[in-house]
């Protein structure tokens, strides 16, 4: 199968983990939404295991130097399911404007032509990054069936896209617009 071999590369099971490696079903622990004490004063935490696909953030030459413990990683969704979640989508405009950057939140990344794949654009939402331990993440992929991940110059865009967002910070103006007399 071609993969769409522009824009990704399977990898295989020995090679270390990737940044823009795609992860599907990963379980990911989250934290309750609140935390409540018990008769006693203690703490009483409930969490949840969720499952999502996702993508590795962190840098290549930091995991396979192995010189970070606790990898970034993001959650992508199919654009089939971002318009299905969003109305706004439904909009040939917002999509086009997807296409463009001008979600700073959201990456566009083109289909993946892989059997375990909806042969759909994916799109990675950075509003919802998740951290999990190095070791965790390896145990996982080695049970993929297939490991697939960005090739460059996409991993480059996935990392700029997600850096001008994470690095966004609203400042005020003092001075006044120009405006015509």
């Amino acid at each position: 199968m071609d993969l769409n071999s522009d824009w990704y590369e399977y990898l295989n099971k020995e090679k270390s983990l990737q940044q823009g490696e795609l992860i599907q079903n990963l379980p990911i622990l989250m934290s309750p939404k609140k935390i409540e004490n018990d008769e006693k004063g203690k703490f009483k935490v409930n969490p949840v295991i969720t499952r999502k696909n996702v993508i590795i953030l962190s840098q290549s030459c930091d995991l396979e130097q192995e010189k970070i413990k606790i990898i970034t990683v993001c959650p992508f969704v199919t654009i089939s399911e971002l318009i299905e979640n969003n109305a706004i989508f439904q909009d040939d405009n917002k999509k086009e404007d997807l296409r463009r950057g001008y979600f700073p939140y959201l990456h566009l990344l083109d289909k993946v032509s892989d059997i375990y794949f909806n042969n759909d654009l994916l799109v990675v939402n950075f509003r919802n990054i998740f951290t999990t331990h190095n070791e965790y993440l390896k145990d996982f992929v080695i049970n993929q069936t297939s490991r697939i991940a960005l090739k460059s110059p996409y991993i480059e865009h996935l990392s700029q896209s997600f850096a001008r967002f994470f690095m966004r910070v609203g400042l005020p103006s003092t001075i006044k617009p120009f405006v015509k007399e």
